[in-house]
């Protein structure tokens, strides 16, 4: 499953998510996620993370 995920606080600023998904059994899956994420802090800075996440759920 594509995921495109939208984030926003006061906090942590503004960002975008896309992901995959991947059941490797019913109760088990795999994610892979690349992320992105302005902060404006102070409102002095401007800061863009750029991450990557993996890893399994069990649900």
């Amino acid at each position: 499953m594509l995921k495109l995920d939208y984030t926003g606080s006061d906090y942590r600023g503004t960002g975008f998510q896309l992901g995959y998904e991947y059941k490797l059994m019913p109760t088990l899956s795999l994610e892979l996620a690349i992320y992105a994420q302005r902060s404006f802090g102070n409102g002095l800075s401007l800061r863009i993370p750029i991450g990557f996440n993996f890893w399994g759920i069990q649900k």
